[in-house]
């Protein structure tokens, strides 16, 4: 495997499909220094994260299947790349200027997810992604124009999914046979 393959797994499960619990399981074998998922319903968008353990994340997908399968969900299996092994840092990261983190909220604010490391922003113990989502959050508080994030991101080329309040934005992620969008090697039926 490349490092590409080495660092996190993102899932963007589209509404009326249920999770594949083997590919969670089989993505937390390698991904699995913390979780967190965004839905984006009609009254906003909802986040959680500061998932640690596999029992919990398995009990959240549980819940997701039987209750939400007409969302359209976000879930994100951390490897960390950058910044210290912690609940804070799991993704996804509200696209906000200030250092405030949140475990769990509803929020009208794009939130971010991402697979790779952008070794300029990072550091030993902040995640490049955290910083990222700072960046982009003072853009987006200017703004308010999703093409300049996308943009800004497609310049990046890492992996990427954007929860807008109104729409999903993926990046570079691959749809499987199950119906669901998958980043690093999780596409490739055979390995499951």
């Amino acid at each position: 495997m490349g490092k590409e393959n080495d660092m996190c797994m993102i899932i963007y499960k589209p509404k009326n499909i249920a999770f594949n619990i083997k590919k969670i399981k089989d993505g937390w074998y390698l991904n699995s220094d913390g979780a967190g998922y965004g839905v984006l319903t009609k009254n906003g968008i909802f986040i959680k994260k500061g998932i640690m353990k596999l029992e919990e994340l398995l009990d959240e997908i549980s819940i997701i299947n039987k209750h939400y399968l007409y969302q359209d969900i976000v879930l994100h299996l951390r490897a960390v790349s950058s910044g210290i092994k912690d609940k804070i840092f799991t993704h996804p990261f509200i696209l906000s200027p200030g250092k405030e983190i949140v475990m769990q909220r509803w929020t009208d604010q794009p939130v971010l997810f991402h697979n790779g490391t952008i070794c300029s922003i990072g550091n030993s113990i902040e995640s490049d992604t955290y910083h990222l989502a700072k960046i982009l959050g003072r853009i987006w508080e200017k703004c308010k124009n999703k093409d300049n994030i996308k943009d800004i991101l497609k310049l990046i080329n890492d992996k990427f999914v954007v929860i807008f309040p109104n729409e999903i934005w993926i990046h570079r992620l691959t749809k499987s046979k199950d119906g669901c969008y998958y980043t690093c090697y999780y596409t490739n039926e055979y390995t499951f």
